[in-house]
Formats: structure tokens, C-alpha cells, sequence
């Protein structure tokens, strides 16, 4: 795709946050990467000063919307739950082992005081 117009870009901005589409929504509707919709909506928003919880209570509401119905959603959210889990293990054994980079917290650690 060529260059975007910036017309077509405060259309998808406006879209982004006056509605509960997300990134991934606007990307597909848009043919753009979602990566590039982030940086303009952030970049609009710190231009005109506004303040991220109107972002971040944007997300909160799709997350709410996407809670499973059914008992095959419910399995299937727990199935990509434990397996994302899995990945996270994964990758925190691989940073220890091979890059040795602790992350795990030990049991018994000492708390800093302020």
C-alpha cells in the first residue's frame, strides 16, 4: 500500500478512540498494520495532551467484551491461557539458562525497605 493520507489516518484515529475497535480491528478493516495505528493514535494523543487512561480505559472495555459464553469458549480461552503460560515458563528458562538472567523471584527473598 502507498503512503496513507493523513485524512485516512485521523479517520482511523477518531475510529480508535471514539469506539471500542481495536488495533487488530482497524487493521483488518484498514488493510494497515495495527504497529502503525499505535504510533499514530499515540502520537496524536501526546500532540493533544490526552491523558492515557482514556487509552487504557478504551482496552479495559474490549477486554470486558470478550469474556467466553459458552463452555467451549470458557475450554478453549483456559487451553490458550495454560499454553501462553507454558510459552512464558519457557522463555523465563531460556533467559536463566542461557542468558543467565534471573527473574524467578526466590521463595524467602528480602523485601527492599523505603
Amino acid at each position: 500500500m502507498g503512503a496513507i493520507s493523513l485524512e485516512t489516518k485521523q479517520t482511523i484515529i477518531n475510529e480508535y478512540l471514539n469506539t471500542r475497535l481495536t488495533y487488530r480491528d482497524l487493521s483488518e478493516k484498514y488493510q494497515i498494520d495495527s504497529a502503525s495505528i499505535c504510533r499514530w493514535v499515540m502520537s496524536y494523543c501526546s500532540k493533544n495532551k490526552i491523558p492515557a487512561e482514556k487509552q487504557l480505559n478504551h482496552h479495559k472495555v474490549n477486554m470486558a467484551e470478550k469474556v467466553p459464553e459458552t463452555l467451549g469458549e470458557y475450554k478453549e480461552a483456559l487451553r490458550r491461557a495454560e499454553l501462553k503460560i507454558s510459552l512464558l515458563n519457557t522463555l523465563i528458562d531460556v533467559a536463566d539458562e542461557e542468558l543467565k538472567i534471573d527473574i524467578r523471584k526466590k521463595s524467602g527473598a528480602k523485601q527492599l525497605k523505603k
